[in-house]
């Protein structure tokens, strides 16, 4: 299938297939959200769009988290140990990085904790998503071995 999306997404088509398959049901979500908001009543013009993007990216992320198809290689104890590694350090400097951004980028009077528990929360989303998602993928392909 070409879509215009084709250069954001991985070349395997099962991938392909399944991230597409997200998009399209966060898509509707936001048609649903955007329904509901005419529904309920009046609420600040651009509040709406701004939640029904958050709905969309937070199901999408969520459910590709929760797939197991990002690391398709990871089958063994061994790879899944090596991963978890990779993934810790890179969590480690993804909030080295983001926490140097984050003191250049504040602007008047700030606290100095607060870039550095911004750097700490997004290091522990980052890896907590990305150690369930390895997790779910090494379960997930364990269970197509065992097959």
């Amino acid at each position: 299938m070409k879509t215009w999306l084709s250069i954001f997404l991985p070349t395997d088509e099962y991938k392909r297939q399944r991230i597409l398959v997200f998009i399209a049901e966060g898509g509707a979500l936001i048609a649903l959200a955007q329904f509901l908001s005419l529904l309920i009543g009046p609420f600040e013009s651009s509040l709406v769009p701004l939640i029904s993007i958050g709905i969309f990216v937070f199901y999408v992320t969520i459910r590709y988290i929760s797939s197991g198809i990002e690391y398709t290689e990871v089958a063994t104890q061994k790879d899944y140990n090596k991963e978890r590694k990779n993934i810790f350090r890179s969590s480690l400097s993804f909030g080295a990085i983001f926490t140097v951004f984050n003191f250049f980028t504040q602007r008047g009077d700030f606290l100095i904790i607060e870039p550095i528990m911004m750097g700490l929360l997004a290091t522990l989303f980052f890896f907590l998503f990305s150690w369930l998602s390895l997790k779910r993928s090494f379960n997930k392909n364990r269970e197509l071995m065992d097959e």
